[in-house]
């Protein structure tokens, strides 16, 4: 006869792996929402869930009214289909308007870096143009015995216009 200290019970799923847990245990949607003073709510999970009931028949709806027309629908049911077409227009409006702000805002930042480029470019360009910069062009030439190009003046007064002959 066996006593309880010599029987190994398991209270545990079997297959799964030590610290490892389940998305969810009782099988329904697990959505986890986090609220901080000051900031927006954080909703995280329900992703990968099986259509609802409500829109399987909406799409059946639909297809009923492709296949024949719309005679062919209750009113009950096609209320309940253009409803339903509203509903998923106005969602796909309100989410499009938020993808559009954070494409204007990475376009804002592309912007802005190009504008950085361009200081760069001019803060170079000033060096160049700088007594130290033109003393340092003078060493390495001098030391490697390579001609580098001149940068002009955009500062500098250009040749004169040509006048058309008349």
């Amino acid at each position: 006869m066996d006593t309880a200290e010599d029987v190994l019970s398991h209270f545990g799923i079997k297959g799964m792996r030590w610290g490892v847990r389940r998305e969810n245990p009782s099988g329904g949607v697990e959505v986890s929402t986090t609220a901080r003073p000051g900031q927006k709510v954080i909703a995280k999970g329900g992703s990968h869930q099986p259509a609802h009931e409500d829109a399987i028949r909406t799409a059946a709806y639909k297809q009923k009214a492709k296949k024949s027309t719309t005679d062919s629908l209750s009113t009950k049911e096609l209320q309940e289909l253009v409803n339903r077409m509203n509903l998923e227009q106005q969602y796909s409006k309100l989410t499009a308007t938020k993808s559009f702000v954070d494409k204007v805002d990475a376009d804002k930042k592309k912007v802005d870096k190009l504008i950085g480029a361009g200081n760069t470019a001019a803060q170079a360009y000033n060096f160049v143009n700088s007594p130290f910069g033109k003393l340092l062009k003078y060493t390495v030439e001098s030391k490697t015995g390579i001609k580098l190009p001149n940068i002009p003046d955009i500062n500098a007064p250009g040749p004169k216009p040509r006048r058309a002959k008349t």
